[in-house]
């Protein structure tokens, strides 16, 4: 090793290297967007944001469009975050920064609509719309669906070559332009293209059906080979979606059984840095420097290392270690030498606890959206023991906060009133809460409170819901199933696919339910909006979901999903014995588990 090399090891885990593209902390700043429009014909925009990605609820800014044919909005921004601009029937997908002041210029008279950009942030937006422009078709499901029913590594292969064209659309970008790409964005990028190609790579397993069905899941052990190359836990992509997704398929994945996967080894290392500061070089013990790695930072080992070592002094003491490949979350690859570089490799089990390989913010994040999930399915006293073990982590307080804040939403305290029967007072007289009824203050005070209770309860519901659409489908057995036959009974509604992890939390209700309720009393009715009718009654079977399975072929564009306004997953309908919509999830929470509020409808016997 030359002995400038050395002393420049020496100060990197010292000192440190002032590199521009090492990412700055992210503090609240203020944000503009503004624009122009040629010949507008609507008087206003909306954007929409993520509020946050445990809920995935959205809030949206309308934005006025003056007389000037000029829109303009300020806002707060913490960190980097996706929006989407709505004008008429375009979409059109933003990458903002804390700071960022972004003017946006829509040209009506041209075909397709031209959309250019200037100011900060117009770089890394002119080449988002530029790559949603140039993959528009292999971007969401539509590829997916067309190759599903091919060979495991006909797809694969083929997912590869979109993931490889992906790439050299980037690298082959206007150097000019690409050189002001922010560090964020180049993370944002990395996880959008590989994330997607993992996402589905991982979700094929679950949908694929060949010509012999018992077949299906025989999967070549080489198919699983690309985790070898993306990192597992990566704090950096928790703003991106399809890093998201592929981190719930990734647990499904690891939680199969051992029959349902093969059981060569798929390694998954990742190296975290302990040391102050590296540096990552493009070759082993020879510059160029690429970047400056820190501490805490994140790693994946390609699997590739140096066969022969080199010395470093830290502290005054002579270390020895080889060089390893590795990927960092951004994309970039290089060599670190492995002093200072924990190895993490991830444990080869079908039941693994997500703590064994999440890592981090990640960890944090999955935990929590776990948690988020079974606040409609779980009974409050559990919910209140794992919140409170969630807060004895300390894992992010925005993450804590929005569990916090919708459980008690969900289970408010309530006070109790002494009259002539002890009840307690809700605001929502239509619940109960095991033998106590939970009525309003008002009525517990008179003689007759609860008859009186009974009978207003009974009109505000009527006057309140509305008759639930009639729709007829096709079982999974291919017997008929029209809503009219189950008039009488209370109907749970869930409308679901296969590709949505919240959806299957909640069907794993199913079996149990079955057991506790009648089938003269209750039908659990799920209709799948998934795109592929065969992969659906390949997963419903594998899974033993019990209940009435229905399929709407058309997805959201079916006439049963239009009927009753489903426009995300899971859409939950309530259906009380005379066939009225009591609960529907798109627009109000349930502030009781759904199990308990179908022994309440069937309190009711007229």
């Amino acid at each position: 090793m030359h002995w400038y090399f050395k002393l420049m090891m020496v100060l990197a885990f010292f000192a440190g290297f002032d590199l521009n593209n090492v990412s700055a902390g992210t503090t609240q700043q203020s944000t503009y967007l503004k624009g122009k429009i040629d010949n507008p014909n609507v008087k206003q925009l909306a954007l929409r944001f993520h509020l946050d990605y445990i809920s995935m609820d959205e809030e949206i800014f309308y934005v006025p469009i003056d007389s000037n044919q000029q829109f303009s909005l300020k806002f707060n921004l913490k960190e980097p975050a996706i929006a989407r601009l709505f004008y008429k029937n375009m979409e059109i997908p933003l990458f903002l920064e804390p700071g960022n002041s972004l003017e946006l210029m829509i040209d009506e008279k041209t075909t397709p609509i031209s959309i250019t950009y200037e100011g900060s942030g117009s770089s890394e937006n002119t080449f988002l719309t530029n790559y949603q422009q140039q993959f528009k078709h292999k971007i969401s499901d539509g590829m997916f669906y067309e190759l599903i029913g091919k060979e495991p590594m006909v797809f694969r292969t083929a997912f590869d070559k979109v993931r490889q064209d992906k790439w050299k659309f980037f690298n082959d970008y206007t150097p000019f332009f690409k050189k002001q790409f922010s560090p964020a964005f180049k993370q944002y990028m990395f996880a959008e293209i590989d994330y997607w190609w993992a996402y589905y790579l991982l979700r094929y397993r679950e949908e694929h059906v060949s010509s012999d069905e018992s077949n299906s899941l025989k999967i070549p052990a080489q198919y699983f080979s690309f985790l070898n190359d993306i990192l597992i836990s990566n704090d950096q992509a928790l703003n991106n979606k399809n890093y998201l997704h592929f981190l719930d398929q990734y647990l499904l994945f690891k939680k199969q059984s051992p029959e349902e996967v093969s059981q060569e080894k798929v390694f998954a290392t990742q190296i975290r840095i302990t040391a102050p500061s590296m540096l990552l070089l493009s070759e082993p013990e020879r510059p160029p420097v690429l970047r400056q790695i820190v501490q805490g930072e994140e790693l994946k080992y390609l699997n590739e290392k140096s066969d022969f070592r080199s010395k470093v002094l830290i502290k005054d003491a002579l270390h020895e270690d080889f060089w390893y490949k590795v990927r960092t979350a951004d994309g970039m690859v290089g060599w670190i030498i492995g002093v200072g570089a924990d190895f993490e490799e991830q444990p080869d089990s079908f039941s693994i606890d997500m703590n064994e390989f999440l890592h981090g913010k990640t960890r944090e994040y999955k935990m929590a959206a776990d948690l988020y999930w079974k606040l409609s399915i779980e009974e409050p006293e559990n919910l209140e023991k794992e919140i409170e073990a969630l807060a004895f982590q300390k894992i992010d307080k925005k993450y804590l906060d929005k569990i916090k804040n919708t459980f008690d939403k969900m289970y408010p305290e309530k006070e109790i009133v002494y009259g002539s029967t002890n009840y307690l007072v809700f605001d929502d007289p239509r619940v109960m809460n095991g033998k106590e009824e939970l009525v309003d203050s008002s009525v517990v005070l008179s003689m007759n409170a609860y008859n009186d209770y009974q009978l207003r309860s009974l009109e505000d519901q009527t006057n309140r819901i509305s008759y639930a659409p009639h729709f007829s489908l096709v079982d999974i057995d291919g017997k008929p199933v029209s809503l009219g036959d189950l008039y009488g009974k209370v109907v749970y509604l869930d409308f679901w696919a296969t590709w949505c992890t919240p959806c299957i939390y909640q069907m794993k209700n199913s079996k149990i339910w079955k057991s506790r309720f009648k089938d003269d009393e209750v039908a659990f009715v799920y209709i799948s909006l998934d795109n592929k009718e065969k992969q659906w009654k390949s997963f419903v079977n594998r899974q033993g979901f019990e209940g009435t399975h229905l399929y709407a072929s058309g997805a959201y564009g079916s006439q049963v999903a239009r009927d009753y306004n489903v426009e995300k997953l899971p859409s939950l309908y309530i259906i009380d014995q005379k066939g009225r919509i009591v609960f529907n999830s798109t627009k109000e929470q349930l502030y009781m588990s759904s199990e308990d509020f179908i022994r309440y409808l069937l309190s009711f016997k007229n």
